[in-house]
């Protein structure tokens, strides 16, 4: 069973000396108004008798409402109370709890000038019940906390401690089961009726979520944030939930250094955005448009490695640039027809099974061989890469297995200058690729490049490649 936790916040007593005697309507299935004078009171007896018994009520009090007052209800004028407005919030409460509860009454001090400290005192409180729950609850049930927020007394600034309190709380996975009010200056005959602001809450979640996405290639909140909504029965529409399916793709691509399945997601992230109409849930719409604003030329049918690159790099994704650069650079200096030669794929094969490369796309096999990037040494890469041009062929080979490797226009006939530009990004490609290795398998005595230096030398990378790509469009 879950542990029950009501946060509030103290409000002082009415400055009358008479305090005016209240009515509040319960849900529906309680029918019938019921009388209050305290303003924190309403939350607290709906909770109650619709059998919801707080394990805690935790109130937020700054100092006037710890200081005594003189004052009579309006029911019976000539009884004088002399309490707090704590005092007096906790004796209408133990009236209607059980026996048992009746030691659920919390306190933490907070000042209006540094709320800071109340905020911390509050967290730590129910950060400290977890922690038991968690030693001593065997079962998962019992070590749940429910963490119920009354919004409708405090100080002026008290729905920015409590905001701060449940937002808090989120990171640690406490649920906020609900937040309630009452609207002011709503009197019916029936009493005034409290209000479900969950919902109001939970648009916190979906900007966080919204934020998290763009930021950090992360869907986990606004997953939760669709999966309450669908819990509590409020209605999402398909081109919604088809859209958040394709955006959970793509921020799992991200986190698993996936670069085909990032393609893929790409192509359906585009799918959806371009037939995606406004919905009227103006908060999605928005989420809509800057997505498109984000993703930019990557939602084309027309970009390119560099592209992708780019967008990594700006996101701080050091690890997905570097392994879609390892992944997609030899492909598509082929697929542009900057790299072009003819050889026999059988032939090749048979020398890639040799050295148990077999899974070694052609692509990067052959771009391997032409530059001998077995040397790890520039001036040697860019020597065997110059003479291969100029034979217009190299071998590959090894244990008695070759082929033979034509190569075509472009690379036949190529200009000097551009020859240089497309060594050049061949050279910091393979450059990018040890230091992908490095990253991977690095050892505690490696000293690791900073993030800074990683950004230029990916920036560097970017700025090589469309240096060579505007040549051949």
């Amino acid at each position: 069973m879950a542990y029950n936790i009501i946060l509030q916040a103290m409000s002082t007593l009415p400055r009358t000396n008479v305090l005016k005697k209240c009515k509040f309507s319960m849900p529906e299935k309680l029918r019938g108004a019921k009388p209050y004078y305290g303003q924190l009171e309403p939350v607290s007896i709906m909770m109650i008798k619709s059998g919801t018994i707080p394990d805690m009520i935790l109130s937020l009090c700054t100092k006037e409402t710890t200081e005594k007052k003189a004052f009579a209800l309006e029911e019976n004028p000539d009884e004088v109370f002399n309490m707090t407005a704590y005092e007096f919030y906790q004796e209408r409460i133990k009236a209607i709890l059980p026996p048992s509860a009746s030691t659920v009454f919390q306190t933490v001090d907070i000042d209006e000038s540094n709320i800071n400290a109340g905020i911390v005192g509050a967290a730590k409180q129910i950060l400290e019940v977890k922690a038991k729950l968690e030693r001593e609850c065997a079962n998962a049930a019992d070590k749940k906390i429910k963490l119920w927020v009354n919004t409708q007394g405090g100080f002026r600034d008290i729905s920015l401690v409590l905001n701060a309190i449940v937002n808090l709380m989120s990171v640690y996975e406490i649920e906020i089961a609900d937040i309630y009010s009452m609207p002011f200056g709503v009197e019916k005959e029936g009493g005034t009726p409290i209000e479900s602001k969950i919902q109001n809450y939970q648009i916190f979640d979906f900007v966080v979520g919204m934020k998290e996405f763009l930021n950090y290639g992360r869907a986990d909140t606004l997953e939760n944030y669709y999966t309450n909504r669908k819990n509590q029965n409020r209605r999402t529409s398909s081109q919604e939930e088809n859209l958040m399916s394709t955006m959970k793709k793509v921020a799992d691509a991200i986190q698993m250094c996936d670069p085909r399945g990032f393609n893929d997601c790409l192509i359906e992230l585009r799918k959806r955005i371009n037939s995606y109409k406004e919905s009227g849930e103006q908060f999605f719409d928005i989420f809509v448009e800057k997505v498109k604003e984000d993703y930019g030329i990557l939602l084309s049918e027309n970009y390119n490695t560099i592209d992708v690159v780019k967008w990594f790099r700006k996101k701080e994704f050091y690890q997905q640039a570097l392994t879609y650069i390892e992944s997609y650079v030899p492909k598509e200096l082929v697929a542009k027809g900057i790299l072009s030669w003819k050889y026999n794929k059988a032939e090749v094969d048979r020398v890639k099974k040799v050295r148990k490369q077999l899974y070694v796309e052609d692509a990067n096999y052959l771009l391997f061989s032409l530059c001998n990037a077995r040397t790890k040494d520039s001036i040697k890469m860019k020597k065997a890469f110059e003479k291969n041009i100029e034979n217009g062929k190299f071998t590959v080979q090894d244990s008695g297995e070759s082929a033979i490797v034509q190569l075509k226009k472009p690379l036949i006939g190529m200009a000097s200058s551009e020859r240089k530009k497309l060594f050049d990004f061949i050279d910091n490609y393979y450059k990018l690729k040890a230091l992908r290795n490095q990253f991977n398998h690095m050892s505690e005595k490696e000293k690791r490049i900073t993030k800074t230096q990683l950004s230029n030398i990916i920036a560097r990378f970017e700025l090589l490649g469309n240096n060579l790509y505007n040549l051949y469009q």
